[in-house]
């Protein structure tokens, strides 16, 4: 990579936090994983049920908890005027954490050579990516389980960032429960084409994709109560720049307007200013000409996968009372906890339970085990009411050496393992199930 020039005001400069889009201290409230939750906030998520007709679950994050502290630095490095955090809500979809890990896997393995060195104004754009290295190292190197949760693949290519996306409380829930997806904008250029439920806001200057920014309060001008706060996925993105006069529209802008990703890129990237510094209200932003230092920068994506939504922030005016500590379930009753061996996971539908509709955990530790039989007995360790087999949705093995045997649809399987961590297995359409637990050799 060239040498930083702490001259160049695309360039963030090592050792001044004011210099660099995102906090650059972030990466001491992240897990080795920044995607991912603690295990104390992801229990909590797990034990909160599904909503009716939802594929996902939401939780409190609280002050103490460490995710918090992240949230708070990445909003107020760049938070807008007057607003405070109101609440934090931890977003979980296991289809949209699974699909954005394989995408991880993918992208990383895809050529992606930097054609952007052949376009005009390349010293410009050899300067936005550096912004952008420098940026994304706050966040590497990174690395995913593989497919049999034995080792972890580390990823050189790919590069991650949490960035906003600021919209309606409806769009809200519409991203959580099936991702970012690309609002039609055919409106902007067939007079005939309804806006539709959810429509674009512009044509999209720099692409027909999805848009995201590392500034909460740039984020806010386009909904000033709620923001989305994802994890985004890129390889190098190509570096969108202006090559003549503000308020003019320089040659990338009229190149990538309303159209899909540029070649082969996963992202482009624009750092972008104000087009009337003399008026700060102008929500009219162009990339950045030579000389110009960005207000804010700009990410679109092109592909659902390479964004995970992982927190909904409220924001309020300040002098809102602070948030408080929640008095929950969980600290009336403390929550039932996985230990070595078998697990057996349920929903209490009992009414009158402090647990009801909650997950609960019976542990059934070192032994041989008939699933069916297990499941059967199964009674909630609060109110002592049994549990419908249905509602017993899955076993969790833990730090154990374990020999499972199954039929399902697939036929008769056998599987022998000796675990550190956990495992879960869905014990729907299980038609037999038989497991026999021992120590750890």
């Amino acid at each position: 990579m060239t040498t930083v020039s702490s001259i160049d005001s695309m360039v963030p400069v090592l050792g001044e936090p004011s210099t660099y889009p995102i906090n650059p201290s972030l990466y001491e409230c992240v897990e080795p994983q920044p995607w991912k939750v603690c295990p104390k906030l992801f229990a909590r998520v797990q034990r909160k049920p599904f909503d009716s007709g939802l594929h996902y679950k939401t939780c409190e994050v609280r002050p103490d908890d460490k995710e918090y502290e992240f949230v708070r630095r990445v909003f107020e490095h760049s938070k807008p005027p007057g607003m405070v955090i109101k609440t934090v809500t931890l977003v979980h979809n296991p289809s949209l954490s699974t699909q954005f890990e394989a995408t991880l896997k993918s992208m990383n393995s895809r050529a992606n050579p930097p054609t952007w060195k052949n376009h005009p104004e390349a010293n410009l754009r050899e300067s936005v990516v550096q912004r952008w290295e420098m940026i994304t190292r706050l966040f590497q190197p990174i690395s995913v389980e593989n497919s049999d949760n034995t080792r972890k693949d580390r990823l050189e290519n790919i590069k991650i960032l949490p960035l906003w996306h600021g919209t309606s409380q409806d769009v809200c829930n519409s991203i959580c429960r099936t991702g970012f997806q690309f609002f039609g904008k055919h409106s902007f250029t067939d007079p005939t084409a309804q806006k539709g439920a959810f429509p674009s806001t512009d044509p999209g200057y720099f692409g027909s994709g999805v848009y995201f920014t590392s500034s909460a309060r740039y984020a806010g001008m386009y909904n000033a109560r709620f923001l989305i706060l994802s994890w985004v996925s890129m390889l190098e993105p190509f570096p969108v720049v202006n090559d003549c006069p503000h308020p003019q529209r320089g040659s990338d802008m009229k190149m990538l307007e309303g159209k899909a990703a540029y070649q082969h890129y996963t992202a482009h990237y624009i750092p972008v200013t104000n087009t009337r510094p003399d008026f700060p209200g102008s929500m009219e932003y162009y990339p950045c000409a030579k000389g110009q230092t960005p207000n804010w920068d700009e990410f679109v994506l092109f592909d659902k996968a390479q964004a995970l939504p992982r927190y909904i922030v409220e924001i309020s005016p300040e002098g809102t009372a602070p948030p408080t500590l929640p008095i929950s379930i969980d600290d009336v009753i403390p929550a039932a906890e996985t230990a070595a061996g078998l697990n057996l996971m349920g929903i209490c539908r009992n009414s009158e339970c402090k647990k009801h509709g909650n997950e609960i955990v019976l542990q059934k530790g070192y032994g041989d085990f008939d699933i069916g039989k297990e499941a059967s007995s199964f009674a909630c360790p609060c109110c002592k009411k049994a549990i419908d087999v249905e509602d017993v949705t899955e076993i969790i093995l833990e730090d154990c050496k374990y020999l499972l045997k199954s039929n399902d649809r697939e036929g008769e399987t056998q599987r022998r393992r000796n675990l550190t961590g956990q495992e879960k297995i869905s014990i729907k359409n299980l038609a037999f199930l038989k497991i026999t637990t021992e120590k750890k050799s």
